[in-house]
């Protein structure tokens, strides 16, 4: 996937022909092609070094397909293993049985494939840091978890909003952070990681995200709800999600959400409701819109709290013709 930083992957894509290891944790791989080389080098002809094709490449149409014939195998060599500049070659051969005897009919191929010695040394990543939900008046601790392929040093670092309500204190990847008496709300916390000890620059920065830390908070559990319809033909009032506050407390005017409709059009706000069973004791979005073209769309349900709550709710929309 094309981005431009940290969490911005939109529809762009690439098609690397080579090794290309300097994308690696900065960029999602998110297919690999297990045929129709005739097309990629047909793809690869029209490219330049410029990175602008020649012709313009067009995809006319995309379906799922369930593949039943092709499978991977993915080699590499053992622990500890001393791997030559020419790398390590082996005999491998694959067999596909007809049915699930192993002692049966088959068929085989044999081939040499080569094991080459990793000559990239990648850099440290974060694991997933959820949002921390805390009681008023009680300290809250955000922890980091680093990973570095070849177990180089990790060094984590943390920062915080400008205006903040709380004191901090960390010690290597937990961060304690201890709110200012009575305050009700959210802090915004920026956890990095780093293969240097010092952060001198953007560049020293390897991976990193914000999280939210909410005082006086409870998270919401999230029932996702997929919708069908007709391409122009208006959807009015339409149910997205449901959701549980773990407050029971909570009332319709504590949150807000806004939908992406997965059609390319701007995130709506203005049509979408959130309001509140109180005899089933739940909540629901609802909105309303119209798609001009059939097909499934992804639907995304941003949900706000006024504490600090954020969280999404993930359904799709099939639409027909």
């Amino acid at each position: 996937m094309a981005n431009s930083g940290a969490d911005t992957n939109g529809t762009q894509f690439f098609v690397t022909l080579a090794p290309t290891r300097w994308l690696d944790f900065d960029h999602i791989i998110f297919g690999q092609l297990v045929r129709g080389w005739d097309v990629l080098s047909a793809i690869e002809s029209k490219g330049t070094s410029g990175g602008t094709t020649t012709q313009d490449v067009i995809i006319t149409k995309a379906q799922m397909v369930t593949n039943t014939t092709d499978a991977i195998a993915r080699l590499r060599a053992a622990p500890n293993t001393s791997v030559p500049a020419l790398g390590i070659q082996c005999d491998a051969t694959v067999r596909v049985y007809q049915g699930v005897d192993p002692s049966g009919s088959y068929s085989y191929r044999s081939f040499t494939p080569i094991v080459k010695a990793d000559a990239s040394n990648s850099e440290p990543y974060i694991h997933s840091v959820r949002d921390v939900y805390a009681n008023v008046n009680q300290p809250a601790t955000v922890t980091a978890y680093g990973a570095d392929l070849e177990g180089d040093n990790i060094y984590y670092f943390f920062d915080y909003d400008v205006d903040h309500h709380a004191t901090w204190v960390q010690n290597n990847n937990i961060l304690t952070i201890t709110p200012d008496p009575g305050f009700v709300g959210y802090e915004r916390v920026w956890v990095a990681v780093s293969h240097s000890s010092q952060l001198l620059s953007q560049s020293d920065v390897d991976d990193s995200q914000i999280i939210r830390v909410c005082w006086g908070e409870k998270p919401i559990t999230v029932a996702p709800n997929n919708i069908v319809g007709n391409a122009n033909v208006a959807l009015a009032s339409v149910q997205v999600c449901r959701f549980v506050d773990g407050d029971p407390t909570g009332t319709a005017a504590n949150f807000q959400a806004a939908v992406c409709w997965g059609d390319g059009t701007e995130t709506d706000s203005s049509s979408v409701v959130v309001s509140y069973n109180a005899v089933k004791k739940v909540f629901t979005v609802k909105g309303s819109h119209t798609y001009t073209k059939a097909g499934q769309f992804p639907i995304t349900v941003f949900i706000e709290g006024d504490r600090g709550l954020s969280q999404k709710s993930k359904s799709y929309a099939n639409i027909a013709l």
